[in-house]
């Protein structure tokens, strides 16, 4: 096909316009149309590597922190979508953000990951001094019960701030004599004091002797 100066002037102007970012109505037919069909010549940078960055290993429970993920090379890292998973979401939790939250005792890890390319956060969680026991008093509604009747029991903690994280579990010292479940529970089973309860100043009304010289059965 031959083209006259006049076409080579338009020409040089559609050209001018593609450069230029703008659009070409739908009538501007031929040849040049074929730029909208061109594929570049390269591709998206990879994700070559996943780093942790810097980020806290040890936390305290009922704390969080962000976990933010090195991608490299750099140019990969706007384009990557990074998931986040715990493998123990009792002791820490991780959102799709990648905000990690404590809220167990022990140690996980989270994976994130970036086109297949992983990194992996090992955290270890802890109670603070608040969260831990001292002291535990137990108070019986009464001393004395008959067989086969209950009575309950309170227990209480200090500090009062740690009785959230409190794992308590009760048990009797003779279940033969009495029984008692974990929510504080005490059934009456056979006539009898527990062992533990007999004070140390105890005399057996029939030989005469002390506590000291006997032992639990």
């Amino acid at each position: 096909m031959k083209l006259n100066l006049k076409m080579l002037a338009v020409s040089a102007a559609l050209l001018g316009l593609l450069a230029a970012g703008a659009a070409l109505p739908a009538s501007a037919a031929g040849p040049l149309n074929a730029a909208a069909a061109l594929s570049l010549p390269w591709s998206p940078a990879a994700v070559e590597s996943v780093e942790t960055g810097t980020y806290a290993s040890t936390m305290t429970v009922g704390t969080q922190q962000q976990l933010s993920p090195v991608i490299l090379p750099a140019k990969a890292a706007s384009k990557a979508t990074v998931t986040f998973i715990s493998n123990d979401s009792t002791i820490v939790n991780v959102t799709s953000e990648g905000v990690a939250q404590a809220v167990g005792v022990g140690t996980a890890q989270v994976i994130a990951s970036a086109d297949g390319v992983s990194c992996v956060y090992t955290i270890t969680t802890e109670l603070d001094e608040s969260m831990i026991v001292k002291e535990m008093d137990i108070t019986l509604a009464s001393g004395t019960i008959a067989v086969g009747e209950t009575t309950s029991l309170s227990l209480g903690v200090l500090p009062s701030s740690a009785s959230n994280y409190a794992n308590v579990s009760l048990s009797s010292s003779d279940p033969a004599v009495a029984t008692v479940n974990n929510f504080g529970k005490v059934t009456g089973v056979a006539p009898g004091t527990a062992w533990e309860s007999v004070p140390e100043s105890w005399v057996c009304p029939l030989c005469g002797v002390g506590k000291e010289h006997f032992s639990k059965q």
